[in-house]
């Protein structure tokens, strides 16, 4: 719908592919559009909140704290991460 040459097509292919990834119920195939939508917009702390969500269902806590941790550092203004890391480690 929208031209690859318009200047906020990386925007909206980004945003694209994370709410897709809603759509699928395979977890590897949730991280495989999560980590397409990173390398869209390597700013995307949304996504990363969100992998590190989904490793903690696979019980991968170290990537998800790593996963969190990033975005924070992308977002230092946003409570979901802290968040996120505080419920990782009551777990």
């Amino acid at each position: 719908m929208v031209d690859s040459n318009y200047i906020l097509y990386n925007n909206i292919r980004a945003r694209f592919l994370f709410l897709k990834s809603f759509c699928m119920r395979d977890q590897e195939e949730k991280l495989k559009l999560l980590k397409e939508c990173i390398e869209v917009e390597p700013d995307a702390a949304y996504a990363f909140n969100e992998i590190g969500a989904i490793y903690i269902d696979m019980k991968l806590y170290d990537r998800a704290e790593a996963a969190f941790i990033t975005a924070k550092e992308l977002t230092p203004n946003w409570s979901y991460p802290y968040n996120n890391l505080a419920s990782l480690i009551i777990k």
